[in-house]
């Protein structure tokens, strides 16, 4: 109700009141060819002071009317994409009277190119026939923030009390950067999406129903986040920085750069990025008749360095090779506090014994990529792509994990265990992928082939101390590996289906062959190696109906799969929409809605039954004003209702509010760009799970409310277009931990 009030009384300030009245105009819009324009924007101004009067938008039939009206002079303005803006003066309104414009005709926009200079805003959210995108760049709230909480505020996307990501209430996501899929466990892809900065990012594509050119794994779909690439011919380049302060402090420094000439391409970013963090959770846990009460802070210090460095070669108008290389080093110290209190259900007042537990990790990661693609593209809609890549993602954990247990005045230690853990994985990826697209029956097929080798190494070794030396503990100490090899083939055609209907279909054939063998280092422990080897079909269709370019329906269905098969059925019935609105010619908004109902069912060997049931859904709006001095502000947040985490666990509601400003200096060079984030710190969790004889009731929060200033310059020639292309590797394992 707070996040409602604070949108209303938003709303209310920028709202300008008017005062019930007949008087009226009305009309109908046409285009050149007497075309019904349909929902493009209609304003009338007073022709005394050019204020805005009234606005509003044509109907489907370009049919509009604005009432509410004092008598007076005025003149409409009518605009529309593709068509030149028209103005009607001279519009003359007597009180109680409704007056009828008649046909009012628009002309196509045309361009002198020697002098037209072209200046395009994207839409904040794009609905295409197989995806949504949120475009995010340039967005004043996204500065100073990371990938992670730009997830929150996209259409659909939710993220739960352990950071996985969920979209329209199913888990399972994949994450996909620029095309190629992370291989990274849920903790490790967290802390790098949070390493990410959002001054990188250029969109966010949700794809939640893949078509069969996508691996077929992942029953929540992908998200695929798109980084900023260069656009431009000649040298030109950027830097960007960014400082923020919450709790504690972070900053980043990143730069791009790019020469092009008719033969060859070169380009590159770097960023450096440093600063704390931290997160707090709180949770009372009752079980078997014992009362559990956990307090656990923890903070990291983190500093990320990234690079991408790439290469094009026109070998003639048709064919290009390209090369890139990219590298990411994050290194993480974690230190964290963690207190329980142990006391019996019958006596919850009364503590038996504290366990404390101050644990201190250094996680290092690195990661490399390389591609090297050919693509031949005849302009005639003949597209030949062909990939290699590789890949290896390492991750060396090392922690320290004191145990002590105290009596129930915390003064006398009864019991002290204290371990250490070394857990590095190391995932090596090759793939090979071929596409090809050519017109056929008055729409687009597609072929292609992928094959996919996977290969991680998992080691996991605990030490006991013992007399002050650390031994290591045999009986839980393991080596694990995985080796998978997939072999994809796939077919795709989609056309349109008159002017307003697009459809488009396929269907991919994956033969997966799996080796998972766990190494013990007692002979007794030793098990058989897991062998697996299937092959699955994946049919896909989808279509789309287009009202009108800001309006667009779709409907799509298919088929994936989750290696390996958990038991697991959810059941996802999910409805979203998004509106952007035009105010005024100066006030811009968007409003994104989410509405799904959750059916979790699972059963599991030794008797734990899942069954839950939900009704879920999310708010998000963000609202832009052109401001006095070149300003541009910006009003934006999110309303998460109750909803399910991890299938078991049902999480109350939860809200965010950030406000912005932007001016732009030196010619659009400079951007200056001043947000605050999560200003009443409403973004934490809290929520309660019951599953196999344990309740727990938990809570938490992180360094969410935060102030950020963000400076970038873009220097060179920013005139004409390179080459914008993909790599081929789409890792096929997130499983790093052992399967």
């Amino acid at each position: 109700m707070r996040f409602l009030t604070c949108c209303i009384l938003c709303f209310s300030f920028f709202s300008s009141s008017v005062s019930a009245q007949n008087t009226a105009a009305k009309g109908q819009l046409q285009g050149p060819e007497k075309e019904a324009i349909a929902f493009a924007n209609i304003a009338l101004f007073s022709a005394a002071d050019s204020s805005l009067q009234k606005a509003g938008v044509t109907s489907e039939s370009g049919i509009f009317e604005l009432r509410g009206l004092k008598a007076g002079s005025y003149y409409l303005k009518a605009t529309y994409l593709g068509m030149a803006d028209l103005y009607k003066p001279g519009i003359l309104l007597s009180e109680n009277e409704t007056l009828d414009l008649g046909v009012v005709t628009m002309s196509a926009r045309t361009l002198e190119m020697a002098e037209a200079v072209i200046t395009a805003t994207r839409p904040m959210v794009e609905v295409r026939p197989d995806r949504t995108v949120f475009n995010v760049q340039g967005t004043i709230n996204s500065a100073g923030t990371d990938a992670l909480s730009l997830m929150r505020k996209a259409p659909g996307v939710t993220v739960d009390n352990n950071d996985n990501i969920n979209v329209l209430g199913r888990a399972g996501v994949l994450i996909y950067l620029d095309g190629k899929r992370l291989p990274l466990s849920a903790q490790d892809l967290a802390a790098y999406l949070q390493s990410l900065p959002a001054d990188q990012i250029d969109r966010i594509d949700i794809i939640t129903n893949p078509g069969s050119r996508y691996e077929a794994e992942g029953n929540a779909g992908i998200i695929d986040i798109r980084l900023k690439k260069d656009k431009s011919l000649g040298a030109n380049g950027s830097l960007n920085s960014t400082v923020s302060q919450g709790r504690f402090g972070r900053g980043n420094l990143s730069g791009t750069g790019n020469y092009r000439n008719k033969l060859i391409n070169v380009f590159g970013s770097a960023l450096a990025d440093a600063g704390r963090s931290y997160h707090n959770m709180n949770s009372l846990n009752y079980q078997n008749g014992i009362v559990q009460e956990e307090i656990n802070d923890s903070e990291n210090d983190t500093r990320n360095y990234n690079f991408r460095l790439g290469t094009d070669f026109f070998l003639s108008k048709y064919h290009t090779v390209g090369f890139i290389t990219s590298a990411a080093n994050n290194y993480a110290d974690r230190s964290s506090f963690n207190r329980i209190t142990l006391a019996r259900q019958s006596t919850p007042n009364v503590i038996d014994s504290i366990l404390v537990a101050g644990s201190t990790a250094d996680n290092p990661r690195t990661q490399r990529t390389v591609n090297l693609n050919y693509r031949y593209d005849n302009t005639k809609g003949r597209v030949l792509n062909f990939d290699l890549d590789y890949g290896n993602y390492i991750n060396e954990t090392r922690r320290l994990q004191p145990n002590l247990y105290y009596d129930a005045t915390e003064t006398y230690v009864l019991t002290e265990v204290n371990q250490k853990y070394d857990t590095p994985t190391d995932i090596d990826i090759y793939t090979a992928q071929l596409d090809f697209e050519n017109k056929l029956w008055g729409g687009n097929l597609g072929l292609g082939g992928k094959l996919s080798k996977v290969g991680s190494d998992n080691t996991f070794l605990v030490f006991d101390e013992r007399s002050g030396i650390f031994v290591q503990n045999d009986t839980l100490s393991n080596e694990f590996t995985y080796d998978e090899m997939v072999w994809a083939g796939y077919v795709s055609y989609a056309r349109a289906l008159g002017k307003k209907w697009n459809m488009n279909t396929g269907v991919r054939a994956e033969h997966t062959d799996i080796t998972g063998n766990l190494r013990a280092f007692l002979p007794e422990l030793q098990e058989p190696p897991v062998l697996q080897n299937y092959l699955n079909w994946f049919p896909n269709i989808g279509l789309t109906y287009a009202r009108a370019p800001e309006h667009i329906f779709s409907v799509n269905a298919g088929k994936r799969i989750n290696r390996p098969d958990y038991n697991v059925s959810r059941t996802v019935v999910s409805l979203n929409a998004s509106a952007p609105v035009q105010i005024t010619p100066k006030w811009n908004a968007y409003f994104n809605v989410n509405v799904s109902h959750i059916d979790n069912q699972a059963r599991y060997p030794n008797g734990a039954v899942i069954d839950v049931q939900v009704y879920s859904y999310n708010i998000y709006h963000q609202q832009t004003f052109d401001l006095p001095f070149d300003l541009k502000g910006e009003i934006s947040g999110y309303y998460s209702g109750p909803g399910v985490w991890g299938g078991v666990f049902l999480y109350e509601s939860n809200w965010s509010l950030d406000l912005g400003l932007q001016r732009k200096f030196l010619k659009n060079r400079l951007n200056v760009r001043l947000s605050v984030s999560d200003i009443f710190y409403q973004t934490g969790w809290s929520g309660e799970s019951t599953f196999n004889g344990l309740t727990s009731v938990s809570s938490g929060r992180w360094d969410s409310r935060r102030v950020s200033l963000n400076a970038g310059y873009r220097f060179g020639n920013d005139q004409v277009k390179s080459r914008k292309r993909q790599t081929g590797i789409e890792a096929e394992q997130k499983r790093t931990g052992g399967g």
